[in-house]
């Protein structure tokens, strides 16, 4: 470096010498901030020659704040040091903060060091960060800091103590020692002085707002300024609540396992709630269905909130949403001022809670629905084991239900052997009686009436004497129970005789011979009643739904048995009563073919065979052919022919499905001599044999023909051997069946109204076979009238 003036080249050789040799920049200026040398440092660090050049202006400060230099380098030539911070190109590609300092070398020469302080300037930025981060930090941290001297006066207080004590830095430090803060006699200070620290002491404190607040201190000796003990708390009252409910929970939780009705798990959850922290009441109300009412069952006592709890009709209120919605709800509930949490329990309610604070916090709705989560299993405990118990019940009643039932149904087979073995009304009455009291009920009888305002008179009885029934006859009662069963024809019973004792006769007639419950059953077959059946226990509730159903079938079984016998006696009796009957209304197949065809239908013969009945009619007034088509057409009618046809008409066979009053009058015994109907009339009659009542044959009619009167009525004996039946007897079906249809076809008849060929047409099978039925049917006939053993 060549000095640019040479008288000043020896203090510049001597600078060069003792400041230039460093790792600073270092410039000489002229007064007016002209460069005239630089060290090496300073000239590597720009790419050009820097000697007279303005030194603000210079390579070292582009991008810099060269109004700044100026001002420095003027400063300094007033005999001034000027010094401050900026950025400067230290190096090839590297800017670095620099502390610049100008001072005067002499009146005309000032000397510029540049010292790189960018590891000093980042520390401080550094140091300025942590500053920022730990005073965040300790604004934002929930744990509060305090540190005291010997005296527990305060040194340092954390700037978040608020978060715990509500209470400002200034108001604690207004607070003359820590003991008034977290109590006395917190720690042994021997024990802090042997240990050093001391961890997890509880402890507890208010707030500003008087809230008790459970703390976790923990206590360090230390040495900070002042200060020799530091105080860490932590405020841990959530902690403490749920460690506090949890245990509440779990004690409630072993109680309510021995619970056994809703009443004592609603006591019971009342009880454990005001035991856990944050609640001042609860109340317990249970879903009631029959009147769609949430009532309460248990409540806290005595409690000023819920002084005046009620019943809730289901609705448009909180409890109701609570509890139809399945959602948690808080709400001032009871006009309180404040809000309650309402909790749904299942199906069986709602359980209110009424918090300590005004306004609940997460930790105190989150300990409601941990109760009301266990109260609700405990509910469904009891509920699950109700259901368990009531089924058990169930089935044993159902198991000895049962057990009866299958007691009656062997017995109902022994009846129906009875029954079977018997040989007249008289034998299968006597037997069913005397078997029912034999294994089952104290008193069986049977009775029957010919009319419904006369009481029922009796015909066999078993199991008792004969006085309940000489009261029953004398005393006539339309409600007693044989009698009504007659009437409505349907099975009547009474459970208990003695509920209302004086509500009739019969029931103090019966209780006078120990009878306390009845069932009565009509013996019917077919729409006709022949009697009824009653039966006496001496013990209450003894006839249920399937005792009842099996008696019932039994009077139907019975009813079947004393029609079969009618029809058996009818046989053999000489005894007949003959009804005619006439009614002003066509009625049943044959009155709509004779209104159909507006002729005269004569019922001429019938076949009878399970689901199919073959009918022969003969018509006077309408062609057969249209009287066929005609019946065809008809919805009774599945199939017809023309057996034989005159002038004015003819004889059809016709099938039918449905049930024709012959048929059902044969199947009770009676014969059916004559049934006629035209377009506006029905004319029937019929010969009633013992033991077939004159009755029960007047009921069939009644309820097959409508608006019928009886025309006449004699009694008339005959044979006691019947020869149509007797040669009836004897064909097979098929046998009687041709010579039938062949004797309305005028097969007989001199000169034959039609060939063999034209009636095994009518029958649907070959001629062969109908001439082999009409031979077997002959030959039966002349063993009947020829041989004696036949007879």
């Amino acid at each position: 470096m060549a000095p640019s003036d040479p008288a000043d080249s020896a203090l510049n050789q001597l600078v060069c010498n003792h400041i230039f040799n460093d790792s600073s920049l270092r410039w000489i200026l002229h007064a007016d901030g002209t460069v005239d040398a630089t060290n090496e440092r300073a000239a590597a660090a720009v790419t050009t020659d820097s000697h007279d050049t303005v030194f603000w202006e210079g390579e070292w400060w582009a991008g810099g704040d060269r109004q700044q230099l100026q001002s420095a380098v003027q400063t300094a030539a007033t005999g001034m040091e000027a010094t401050y911070e900026t950025s400067a190109w230290v190096a090839d590609s590297q800017r670095s903060t620099v502390e610049l300092t100008i001072e005067p070398l002499s009146d005309s020469k000032l000397l510029a060091t540049a010292i790189d302080i960018s590891e000093r300037a980042q520390l401080a930025e550094e140091l300025q960060r942590s500053e920022e981060l730990h005073r965040v930090t300790l604004n934002n941290m929930t744990d509060t800091v305090l540190v005291t001297n010997d005296a527990g006066e305060f040194t340092y207080i954390c700037p978040n103590v608020h978060f715990i004590f509500g209470y400002t830095v200034e108001e604690i430090a207004a607070i003359e020692t820590v003991d008034q803060l977290l109590g006395e006699e917190l720690f042994d200070p021997d024990t802090l002085d042997q240990e050093g620290v001391l961890t997890n002491i509880e402890t507890t404190s208010v707030d500003k707002e008087g809230n008790e607040h459970t703390l976790l201190v923990n206590i360090k000796r230390v040495d900070i300024q002042d200060g020799t003990t530091l105080y860490s708390c932590r405020d841990i009252t959530t902690r403490k609540q749920r460690e506090v409910a949890v245990s509440v929970l779990h004690d409630t939780a072993q109680q309510l396992m021995y619970a056994e009705t809703a009443a004592e798990i609603a006591t019971k959850s009342v009880d454990g709630a005001n035991e856990t922290p944050g609640f001042s009441g609860v109340a317990v109300y249970q879903y009631d269905d029959a009147i769609n009412t949430l009532v309460p069952i248990a409540v806290t006592e005595p409690h000023m909130t819920f002084a005046s709890v009620t019943a809730v009709p289901v609705g448009d209120n909180i409890l109701s949403h609570a509890f139809l919605d399945s959602s948690l709800r808080v709400d001032s509930l009871f006009h309180s001022g404040h809000d309650q949490i309402c909790v749904p329990i299942g199906d069986h309610g709602v359980i209110v809670f009424d918090p300590s604070d005004q306004n609940p916090g997460e930790v105190t709705i989150e300990i409601a629905e941990l109760f009301a989560a266990t109260v609700e299993a405990a509910f469904d405990r009891v509920s699950r084991d109700a259901r368990v118990r009531e089924r058990d019940q169930w089935l044993q009643t159902k198991n000895t239900q049962l057990q009866r039932v299958n007691e009656i149904n062997r017995l109902i087979r022994t009846v129906d052997q009875d029954i079977i073995a018997a040989e007249t009304r008289q034998e299968i009455e006597q037997a069913v009686c005397e078997r029912l009291v034999s294994e089952w009920f104290a008193f069986a009888w049977i009775g029957e009436t010919a009319d419904n305002s006369q009481p029922i008179t009796p015909r066999v009885w078993a199991g008792g004497d004969s006085g309940l029934l000489d009261a029953i006859e004398r005393e006539y009662d339309a409600d007693e129970p044989a009698l009504s069963a007659y009437r409505s024809g349907d099975t009547v019973w009474v459970s208990n005789i003695a509920e209302d004792p004086k509500k009739a006769a019969w029931r103090k007639h019966a209780l006078r011979y120990g009878y306390q419950s009845v069932v009565s059953v009509p013996l019917s077959f077919e729409g006709v009643i022949y009697g009824v059946l009653t039966v006496f226990s001496a013990s209450p509730d003894t006839v249920e739904s399937e005792i009842r159903a099996v008696l019932t079938e039994l009077g139907e079984t019975v009813g079947a048995a004393i029609s079969a016998v009618a029809r058996k006696e009818a046989l053999y009796d000489d005894r007949v009563t003959v009804r005619t009957y006439q009614s002003g209304t066509p009625t049943g197949v044959f009155g709509r073919l004779a209104t159909a065809t507006e002729a005269t239908v004569s019922l001429t013969g019938i076949s009878h065979q399970q689901a199919e009945t073959d009918i022969y009619v003969e018509l006077d007034g309408c062609s057969a052919d249209t009287a066929l088509s005609e019946a065809i057409s008809l919805t009774d009618i599945v199939d017809g022919s023309i057996v034989s046809e005159t002038s004015t008409g003819g004889v059809l066979q016709l099938q039918t499905t449905s049930t024709v009053l012959p048929v059902v009058l044969a199947s009770h015994g009676v014969r059916v001599r004559e049934f006629v109907t035209t377009p506006d009339s029905t004319h029937i009659t019929v010969a009633i044999v013992p033991p077939t009542s004159v009755q029960a044959v007047n009921t069939i009619i009644k309820n097959q023909i409508p608006n019928v009167q009886l025309q006449s009525q004699t009694e008339q004996l005959t044979s006691i051997s019947d020869p149509q039946e007797t040669f009836k007897s004897e064909l097979t079906t098929k046998q009687y069946e041709a010579i039938q249809t062949a004797y309305h076809a005028g097969y007989f008849t001199i000169p034959r109204e039609a060939t063999g060929q034209e009636v095994a047409t009518v029958l649907g099978i070959s001629p062969q076979a109908f001439h082999q039925h009409i031979r077997a049917a002959h030959k039966k006939l002349y063993q009947l009238m020829l041989e004696a053993t036949a007879i």
